[in-house]
């Protein structure tokens, strides 16, 4: 006979109705209604049910909360939940999936970097929800308030990026296709990018405008996983030179 058990805990909390082969039942257990403990866990019972939950523990005597198992009505070994082991070290963990030759640690490093980094200047920039508008505005701002300090400061990664991304103004769609998807990116964001890239006079406004849309798309591939584990270590200069451009604008930001 398949062994069946149902449990109804009343609005008293006081009476508990069993429908089971009385002769072969044994000490009403949770386990043995409710599943193993990591899924009583992680239903998401109203206050009242916990509370239900609660008095039916108490009615089981001698029930120990802390060894949940389910026993089969067969008599197989029981079902004992476990515990999962926290990661101490994340990257070694990485490497023993992917390969250490594939993860080096300086490719992890500069990923965690541009990472951390990006969450603070999203924070202080653009008030913890970064989009082309704010960012577009946050340099506006600051430019018009510390033009003299900036000027020519963002040479160097608007070159780097004019010479990795060098089809910008001859094939602009490929170019964008690299960037990330261009459906996800506005014509005029996608505008602002290939200006910065393809001129050879830019504005410091603009030139700071292009390569913040930059970061924020590396953002976003990095965050949303289109950027796969293997190819890190071919993207350490680039978060290198979006690093630059960040610690840049930030310690301009300071008074």
């Amino acid at each position: 006979m398949t062994f069946q058990m149902m449990i109804s805990l009343n609005a008293t909390y006081s009476e508990c109705f069993v429908g089971v082969n009385a002769k072969r039942l044994r000490r009403p257990r949770l386990g043995d209604c409710f599943g193993s403990e990591a899924d009583y866990r992680q239903r998401q019972l109203s206050t009242q049910s916990r509370h239900q939950s609660k008095n039916f523990i108490m009615a089981a005597q001698g029930y120990n909360y802390s060894s949940i198992y389910v026993e089969p009505h067969n008599h197989a070994m029981p079902t004992t939940t476990t515990t999962a082991t926290p990661i101490t070290d994340p990257l070694a963990w990485l490497q023993s999936r992917v390969g250490a030759e594939v993860l080096p640690q300086r490719a992890f490093d500069a990923a965690m970097k541009f990472a951390f980094l990006w969450m603070y200047f999203e924070g202080q920039a653009c008030g913890a929800e970064a989009n082309s508008k704010r960012l577009r505005e946050f340099a506006k701002d600051l430019y018009a308030r510390k033009l003299d300090t900036l000027r020519n400061q963002l040479d160097g990664p608007l070159d780097y990026f004019k010479s990795r991304y060098s089809e910008a103004q001859s094939e602009p769609q490929i170019f964008m296709r690299r960037l990330g998807k261009p459906e996800r990116i506005k014509a005029e964001d996608q505008e602002a990018i290939i200006t910065a890239l393809s001129q050879t006079q830019v504005d410091e406004v603009d030139k700071a405008i292009g390569l913040l849309l930059i970061s924020f798309r590396i953002r976003n591939n990095l965050f949303h996983g289109s950027k796969e584990i293997q190819t890190l270590q071919q993207q350490e200069d680039l978060f290198g030179q979006v690093v630059h451009v960040l610690t840049v604008l930030l310690q301009a930001r300071e008074p």
